[in-house]
């Protein structure tokens, strides 16, 4: 499955989402010159949906993006880990990108779009088997 683990336990689980194993492994650790203190960041956020089932309330910490259909963004300064629920215990991350302005790319968005749509018929796929 190409999915490589953020956080998991308590039978929950946040993972970033790749074509490959190794790109969803790669994706995660060049997301754009992700740095220690943003890793720490976005891990004590994933850490808080494994521990309590949902992710804070802070909308600087995770919102839901305006304007697209089910994408959620767990934030990070300017980090946007961009996702969707993969079902009630496990959320995965369809995108990363450093944010500079207000506004997101609109391309970031339709990749993003596209590679939930990936990643959920990946998902089913694998509940299946």
């Amino acid at each position: 499955m190409p999915f490589e683990i953020i956080a998991a336990g308590n039978g929950r689980s946040v993972t970033f989402w790749g074509v490959t194993k190794e790109e969803a492994k790669q994706e995660l650790e060049n997301c754009p010159n992700l740095k220690k203190k943003e890793r720490l960041k976005i891990n004590r956020i994933a850490a808080v949906f494994i521990e309590t089932g949902s992710f804070p309330r802070n909308k600087e910490k995770f919102k839901s993006v305006e304007g697209e259909l089910d994408l959620f963004a767990i934030k990070s300064h300017q980090i946007r880990l961009l996702g969707t629920f993969l079902d009630k215990k496990n959320f995965g991350i369809s995108l990363c990108v450093r944010k500079k302005s207000p506004r997101y790319k609109p391309q970031d968005l339709v990749r993003a779009q596209q590679n939930k749509a990936a990643m959920i018929e990946e998902w089913k796929n694998e509940k299946r088997s």
